[in-house]
């Protein structure tokens, strides 16, 4: 049955209890939350543990000292050119 919530002048909602209770959302849980066909879609997420995360940077850093290493990189006369330049791949 749809529940009736209100948006706070903080945009705020609080979720009901028990619908939380229903999808195994608990206190302190992570959702991700997107906008599409004009609704708004809440999904339960799991952060990565702390191990693969840093795997995960010991690997960027791996390929970043790579491609340094070997030249592939541009250098920027400005923070605004980098900008510039990356706005290109939006």
């Amino acid at each position: 049955m749809p529940r009736l919530l209100r948006v706070s002048d903080r945009h705020q909602i609080t979720l009901p209890p028990m619908v939380l209770r229903d999808v195994g959302i608990s206190q302190g849980a992570y959702l991700s939350v997107v906008a599409k066909n004009g609704k708004i879609i809440l999904e339960p997420q799991r952060l990565e543990d702390k191990e693969s995360s840093e795997k995960d940077v010991e690997l960027l850093d791996r390929l970043v000292k790579r491609e340094l290493k070997a030249g592939r990189f541009t250098q920027y006369p400005s923070p605004k050119a980098a900008r510039k330049h990356l706005e290109r791949f939006k």
